[in-house]
């Protein structure tokens, strides 16, 4: 029954932002073996069902330049399956400015190709705040999903493993999602202590979530 409550509750979230309306990211928590990892599996095939896109990231104990990397690589793949190369619009080529901006930010020699040719967007995603990056990153992901009529979801496993400068700059760019309201949103799992955490990374937390 608990599962079926919380699958609903997605749906219902999935259904407020396709509309243009605001509602509270997830945080999904329990003890090992109790299934969350399987919730997040039926959360991708809900969003998919929706045709939404969606990122799936298992947390890990990577340093901050790790953890851009990672985020970086998952959410240039979100924006090539929200279209081909060839059928990029100008929200599209904006993302992708936004993007190489977030790219300088993980790699500034340059030595990571994105694979286009496309100028950063000055002063955007180049704040050297993470939580100010990914959320002009997301913001512009938003953009061209609502575009599209879809969304983009963000499935994060093991969420206990980020950091607290990781995890303060989630919440800090998850909280203005809501605020300006692009169909965006995250699902994290992780062990119980997370409740805790996430409370002591940021005084509003519960707001977003």
């Amino acid at each position: 029954m608990g599962r079926d409550e919380q699958l609903e509750a997605f749906r219902v979230l999935l259904q407020r932002l396709s509309r243009g309306r605001t509602d509270q990211s997830m945080i999904i928590t329990g003890l090992r073996g109790v299934g969350k990892t399987v919730l997040l599996g039926e959360f991708r095939a809900l969003a998919e069902e929706h045709a939404w896109i969606v990122v799936e990231l298992e947390a890990s104990k990577n340093d901050d330049a790790g953890f851009r990397r990672v985020i970086l690589s998952q959410l240039k793949s979100a924006l090539l399956r929200l279209s081909p190369r060839a059928r990029w619009t100008d929200a599209m080529h904006r993302a992708a400015s936004v993007l190489t901006s977030f790219n300088a930010s993980v790699d500034p020699s340059g030595a990571v190709q994105l694979g286009w040719d496309i100028e950063p967007a000055a002063g955007y995603a180049d704040h050297a705040d993470l939580g100010l990056d990914l959320t002009d990153v997301l913001v512009a992901l938003g953009g061209v999903a609502r575009g599209k009529n879809v969304g983009v979801v963000l499935l994060i496993d093991e969420i206990q493993f980020l950091n607290t400068l990781q995890l303060e700059a989630l919440i800090q760019a998850i909280h203005r999602l809501v605020q300006r309201k692009p169909p965006v949103t995250m699902i994290g799992a992780g062990l119980p202590q997370i409740a805790e955490l996430v409370g002591d990374a940021k005084s509003y937390a519960e707001r977003p979530f």
